[in-house]
């Protein structure tokens, strides 16, 4: 019964995901889809589910909890720690990203403490990085800054240079937050040049997004523009609802200061209309 409404879930799901023209016939996602339906090994069914949830996080964030929370039963029925401390992540993740704290700070600890248990450095490396986004995101730059060192200590212990990429962004978006642009460009700067090493073309348009910010606090509009739109490009090619909406948002942000209204209007109707398509209260 409950493998019946599974995949009953996850066809509703891909019925809902393909009225939105996501999916291209050889996307990446519908084929996960596609071994999900078929698979026979709950421990594969975990991994895809869970795969699946970071695919669908930043554009679907609801059908990406549903699955998150097949991914968590299913860690928890096979007794799977590491996958079960992986699902407890994405959970935390989606959670911060619709602002509950609460609920993504009691994941993320769950998560942790997991991670403590199995002695897995990079996870609780990458726990670390997560609650420093979420005490960003509350307001708590001391904090975030905290943990995001204590990440980044972790990872260059463990010789993670993709997962430093990361977390030098974060750490560049305290400094700018902290008025420090300066400095905050030398981060996102070391950020962007090890992303590009990894191929990793869409933390490289979280990079020129951020540079593009910093740019509109040292008051050069035209050049933060320049940025918004190299990250935008990014985000089209992996159909990122999200970024590609909080770039149009900033580009209006960006045109208000030079004084162009109609080209401000534009993007912030356009933001505007991506908000309401994912549900994005904060946003609108």
């Amino acid at each position: 019964m409950k493998f019946l409404l599974t995949c009953i879930t996850t066809i509703l799901i891909l019925i809902s995901l393909s009225n939105h023209n996501i999916f291209s016939q050889k996307s990446k996602t519908d084929s996960l889809l596609f071994e999900l339906q078929y698979s026979k090994s709950e421990t594969l069914k975990m991994n895809i589910l869970n795969e699946l949830t970071m695919f669908l996080r930043r554009s679907f964030p609801d059908s990406a909890l549903l699955f998150a929370n097949q991914a968590m039963t299913l860690a928890l029925q096979i007794n799977d720690k590491p996958g079960l401390a992986k699902s407890y992540k994405n959970i935390g993740n989606i959670y911060n990203s619709k602002d509950n704290f609460g609920k993504s700070d009691s994941f993320y600890l769950k998560s942790l403490t997991i991670y403590q248990e199995l002695n897995d450095t990079l996870g609780i490396s990458k726990i670390y990085n997560n609650l420093g986004a979420l005490n960003k995101n509350q307001g708590n730059f001391a904090l975030a800054l905290e943990y995001y060192q204590q990440s980044l200590e972790l990872k260059l212990l463990e010789g993670d240079r993709f997962g430093m990429g990361m977390t030098y962004n974060n750490i560049g978006t305290i400094h700018r937050l902290q008025g420090n642009f300066d400095l905050a460009l030398e981060y996102y700067i070391n950020s962007s040049n090890t992303r590009l090493e990894f191929n990793d073309i869409l933390g490289l348009s979280g990079c020129y997004n951020n540079i593009g910010l910093t740019y509109i606090d040292k008051k050069d509009f035209k050049l933060a523009i320049t940025y918004f739109q190299k990250s935008i490009l990014i985000y089209e090619g992996f159909e990122d609802k999200l970024g590609i909406g909080q770039c149009y948002k900033n580009i209006g942000s960006a045109y208000i200061q030079l004084r162009n209204y109609s080209l401000s209007i534009e993007y912030f109707e356009k933001s505007l209309k991506i908000d309401t398509e994912l549900g994005d209260k904060i946003g609108m």
